[in-house]
């Protein structure tokens, strides 16, 4: 078993309480067959005292001050599954903070007796229903409904996708990974566009002061990405380390960057997929992508420090790799075509 590494980076109220249900679900229930599930059933009705309450609770989802709008998350949420109704209808809003309340608490609050109402949103009009059940399908790991979620891929709205893709991760499922990579590329970006370093010319042009929203999928990304370890054999992160020649051509930097990406990620998977994998950004021909390879490679086999010489010295690094990898576990390595 090759050692894996979680990050420890700070997520927002309302990745860490969503992320915190898929991956506690997804180890009770990512397999288990519609017969053993409880009967499915509409939430309960709240009374009429309730109901105000809560209705007072929800309009307050519309606080500006993050940690306030988290308390009342909170508060929405002790209502139980009896506001799961009363939440849905007041996804007709616009304001942003309020729906991402909305989505958290319904995410929080449904079970696996809400399965047929969550399968619904699905095909939901209303984006953050969507997003909802996109999210909600992985927290309740039912495996007709993870079925549904390649659909989902493409969806128009890019959280939508990008939940979906999360989803079929975190319950051991690999047809997101490329929505993953394109997402994590834009989330690493955005920090070395935060941090003031180079970016592919794809995103020059959206340096800014305000926060880039790309950045909240890091540790979701991360975290979702290790219910795949020593699951499959990645082939939608091993694929974009394949050199794309039209891309290439007309943007090498983000082009290196797919590949980066690739790489990062396959370094957090950590298995021995992920390490046949990255193998192959060895015969690469970009400078940074081969010493990320050797950096992780050094790491994953060897348990090294990232390798500190100059150009010149790397090629001679890389052929020691190649050989050290060749060696490992009686690894047969074939370079890709072209």
């Amino acid at each position: 078993m090759i050692r894996v590494r979680l990050s420890g980076s700070t997520l927002t109220t309302h990745v860490r309480l969503a992320l915190s249900a898929l991956l506690l679900a997804a180890h009770v229930s990512a397999q288990a067959p519609t017969a053993d599930l409880p009967p499915a059933e509409d939430p309960p009705e709240l009374t009429a005292m309730q109901r105000q309450k809560l209705l007072r609770a929800v309009k307050q989802l519309r606080n500006s001050n993050a940690t306030k709008r988290a308390e009342v998350e909170q508060d929405v949420i002790a209502f139980g599954r009896g506001a799961i109704p009363e939440l849905m209808d007041a996804a007709s809003t616009t304001h942003a903070g309020m729906l991402a309340g909305l989505q958290l608490c319904l995410v929080e609050l449904v079970d696996t007796r809400d399965r047929l109402l969550v399968e619904d949103q699905l095909q939901a009009e209303r984006v953050v229903l969507r997003r909802f059940g996109a999210q909600a399908v992985g927290k309740l790991g039912i495996p007709r409904q993870l079925d549904l979620l390649p659909d989902l891929l493409n969806d128009s709205d890019e959280d939508v996708a990008t939940l979906a893709a999360l989803s079929l991760a975190h319950n051991g499922r690999e047809q997101g990974l490329g929505r993953l990579v394109d997402t994590w590329l834009l989330a690493r970006e955005a920090s070395e566009t935060r941090a003031g370093e180079p970016t592919s010319s794809s995103r020059r042009s959206k340096r800014s002061s305000e926060p880039d929203p790309a950045l909240r999928w890091k540790q979701p990304i991360l975290d979702a990405i290790t219910g795949l370890t020593d699951e499959g054999s990645h082939a939608g992160l091993v694929a974009r380390l394949k050199i794309d020649p039209r891309m290439e051509q007309d943007d090498p930097a983000g082009a290196a960057a797919v590949r980066l990406a690739a790489i990062e990620l396959l370094h957090h998977l950590g298995d021995e997929a992920a390490v046949r994998g990255i193998a192959r950004a060895l015969e690469d021909h970009h400078n940074l992508v081969q010493r990320a390879a050797i950096n992780a490679l050094r790491d994953l086999v060897e348990q090294q420090p990232p390798f500190q010489g100059a150009t010149f010295q790397q090629i001679r690094e890389l052929e020691r790799l190649r050989d050290v990898v060749q060696a490992w576990r009686g690894f047969e390595h074939e370079p890709d075509e072209g």
